[in-house]
């Protein structure tokens, strides 16, 4: 369904989603220290939005190749998803879920 055809009410609770997920990566963020222990713990609660965002990726790459999808979210704008945290111990980033790159200059 594209961006427009969504009900405003939808429309709503995706960005309500949106910013519970945003705080609580902030609130498991400020649990990060320089030790092994919480390391581990912040990468097994952020486990899951990376899981899922791979997931979304690799359907992505699936139906790109039966149909060419119109651009959305931040890539579209000329922005990229914003890094929040750099990689630990070789885990891949977490970024704030739609916050362009360009939105911190």
């Amino acid at each position: 369904m594209a961006p427009a055809a969504q009900s405003p009410v939808r429309a709503e609770r995706l960005r309500e989603l949106r910013r519970l997920m945003n705080r609580y990566v902030v609130r498991v963020l400020a649990q990060l220290d320089d030790d092994a222990e919480s390391q581990a713990m912040v990468r097994q609660a952020l486990q899951p939005i990376d899981d899922f965002r791979a997931a979304q990726a690799r359907r992505a790459v699936s139906s790109a190749a039966v149909e060419e999808p119109e651009a959305e979210g931040p890539q579209a704008r000329g922005g990229a998803v914003a890094p929040v945290a750099a990689p630990v111990n070789g885990a891949a980033p977490v970024a704030v879920l739609g916050v362009p790159n360009n939105a911190s200059s």
